[in-house]
């Protein structure tokens, strides 16, 4: 049994698709002052719905604006279960391009400031990258938390929810791999994830302080200098400013995450939900 677990953000959003064919979706409304409903994080939303998916083997944790099929999401599954991954994904269509390469490294100060220095894009890999894509199946060290599949019957299958947002996946992959699972990368499934960094989103600069602070718990749990850590992501993403051919959602990405890195103490989006949470209407 799978169970689809999608956390909305606004009343009214449409399931990407329904239940049915060994395919159960359950789901949860993210801050809705209608309902009554506190700002949670990624993983603790994810968390409370993984709780009622108590009788599957796979929860897939599912971005509303992720466009995927049910039989991708029976695909994915599947290739996981062959490869008797922990946690597998496919590839993904993005605003700033295609996802069709496993993370082979986890990020650290070290990889960090070498894809600073080596200019590192997503859609420029190296001969060895696109080889190793030919491997089916083929491991990563970390996969995505917009179309994520978890094997609940592993050690490792909840989100630390001391990350608000960003870098939950990264960490449960991470933790994964620590008790002896692997990381699957799927890429004869292919799903579009429409979100991206938008100059018209009021909530930019929080999300860069958000994911600053979010990598630097992350150095933290690896026992790397948090410090060391923020001067490397400074480095990383205020390389890719001034590259030219980038999109704009890569651009204002790089933009507001190296604002992050300068001061990942200012408000972030935790802060505003907490003050969502505690007010009047949503009072919990």
């Amino acid at each position: 049994m799978i169970t689809v677990g999608i956390v909305y953000h606004r009343d009214g959003e449409v399931p990407p698709f329904e239940s049915g064919d060994s395919v159960t979706v359950v789901s949860h409304i993210n801050a809705s002052a209608d309902g009554g409903t506190p700002w949670r994080g990624f993983g603790e939303n994810h968390n409370a719905l993984m709780a009622d998916a108590a009788d599957s083997d796979w929860y897939v944790a599912l971005n509303p604006d992720v466009v995927a099929r049910r039989e991708d999401i029976v695909r994915l599954v599947h290739f996981a279960e062959m490869g008797d991954y922990a946690i597998a994904g496919p590839a993904i269509r993005t605003p700033w391009g295609m996802l069709d390469s496993p993370a082979h490294d986890f990020p650290t100060p070290r990889n960090w400031l070498r894809h600073a220095l080596g200019g590192v894009r997503r859609a420029d890999r190296d001969a060895h990258d696109r080889a190793h894509r030919e491997q089916i199946p083929d491991n990563a060290a970390w996969i995505t938390g917009a179309c994520m599949a978890i094997d609940l019957r592993k050690p490792v299958a909840r989100f630390d929810e001391r990350y608000f947002m960003y870098f939950e996946d990264v960490d449960i992959c991470h933790r994964a791999v620590q008790s002896g699972g692997t990381i699957g990368f799927c890429g004869d499934v292919v799903v579009d994830h429409a979100s991206g960094w938008s100059a018209r989103d009021s909530l930019r600069w929080r999300r860069g302080v958000e994911f600053a602070r979010s990598s630097l718990l992350f150095a933290d749990s690896l026992d790397t200098s948090p410090l060391l850590m923020r001067s490397a992501g400074l480095a990383r993403f205020a390389s890719r400013i001034p590259l030219p051919g980038r999109t704009e959602s890569e651009s204002v990405a790089a933009r507001c995450i190296s604002r992050g890195f300068l001061n990942p103490g200012g408000p972030g989006l935790l802060e505003l939900a907490c003050d969502w949470t505690l007010s009047p209407e949503i009072r919990v």
